[in-house]
C-alpha cells in the first residue's frame, strides 16, 4: 500500500533472498480498485481520503496472488479481511491478508 510498484518489487526480491526454504511471509494489502479510486463504495473513497489526511497515503493497490507468485512466493493463503473478521464493512472488502512460502523453483533475478 505504501510502495510504488518498483519499490515493492525490490522489497519482495530482498525479502525472498533473505528467506530460507522453511520461511513464511505474512502481509496485508489494499486492493488496486480502492487505492486507484475505482471502488464503487463511497465509504472506501472516504477511507482512502482519510489515510491521505493523516499522512499515510496509499500509493498503489495490490493486484493479488499473481503478483506474489511473480516475485517468487508460493501463496499458501490469500483471504479478504471481511471474511476473516466477519465484517461486512465495504472498506474491509478491499483489504486482504496473505501467507506465502519460499518458492524453491523460482529463479531469483537481479
Amino acid at each position: 500500500m505504501y510502495f510504488t510498484e518498483d519499490q515493492a518489487s525490490t522489497l519482495f526480491s530482498q525479502i525472498r533472498r533473505s528467506m530460507c526454504p522453511r520461511s513464511h511471509l505474512w502481509l496485508d494489502c489494499a486492493s488496486h480498485d480502492a487505492v486507484s479510486d475505482q471502488a464503487s463504495e463511497p465509504e472506501v473513497g472516504a477511507f482512502i481520503d482519510s489515510m491521505r489526511v493523516i499522512g499515510e497515503p496509499f500509493v498503489r493497490g495490490f493486484r493479488g496472488e499473481k503478483e506474489l507468485a511473480a516475485a517468487g512466493f508460493e501463496v499458501l493463503e490469500y483471504v479478504g479481511a471481511a471474511s476473516v473478521l466477519g465484517n461486512p464493512d465495504p472498506v474491509m472488502k478491499h483489504y486482504s491478508f496473505a501467507i506465502c512460502a519460499y518458492q524453491t523453483d523460482h529463479a531469483l533475478g537481479g
